[in-house]
């Protein structure tokens, strides 16, 4: 037989109550049916874990090794079930990253924070380079999204315009541009 999630908290419900009757309510089950998944547990372990009277319940010996060990499988079995719903929802999991070394130390950040408050469970694995290899690691699936700037065409990827990098001239006060007020730079 194998030792189920069901069993490991209905053991742990009754040794916090101390009580079948308020375990049963606890795990919205019958009493009988409750004492049915002590039993089940009790033979599958192959001893007795609480000693029991009319009005409570006590933990034997056993029952006091197993019940921290329990707890803590019942406590990660929890979290890697509300972790799978979300992944399974999309509300967790990890991002992996390509971009400019210029966006990575200055809109990244921002976008990264806005992110996580809707998703915070998400993790992040950013990868920086120059816009050939953003394109390619996204190309090579080694990237689920890149940001890169200038003309990234590749027919293989689809290419989502988000804005325009406001660029600045920056050239000495005696130099002939700086009389003038905006410059082409094409």
């Amino acid at each position: 037989m194998d030792l189920n999630l069901r069993d490991i908290r209905a053991f742990v419900t009754v040794a916090q109550a101390g009580n079948f009757t308020r375990a049963a309510a606890r795990l919205h089950l019958s009493q009988p049916a409750l004492t049915v998944q002590i039993r089940r547990l009790e033979e599958i372990v192959g001893a007795r874990l609480f000693d029991r009277n009319s009005r409570s319940v006590a933990l034997t010996q056993t029952g006091r090794e197993l019940l921290p060990l329990l707890q803590r499988s019942l406590d990660d079995m929890e979290r890697v079930l509300r972790d799978a719903r979300a992944l399974g929802e999309g509300a967790s999991g990890t991002v992996r990253l390509a971009c400019l070394p210029t966006f990575a130390s200055s809109v990244l950040p921002e976008l990264i924070q806005s992110f996580r408050r809707d998703v915070p469970r998400a993790r992040f694995e950013i990868r920086d380079g120059v816009a050939s290899l953003v394109t390619a690691l996204v190309r090579n699936e080694e990237a689920d999204l890149g940001l890169t700037g200038g003309d990234a065409f590749d027919p293989s990827l689809e290419v989502l315009y988000t804005g325009a990098d406001r660029l600045v001239a920056v050239c000495p006060r005696d130099h002939p541009l700086a009389r003038k007020r905006r410059v082409a730079t094409a």
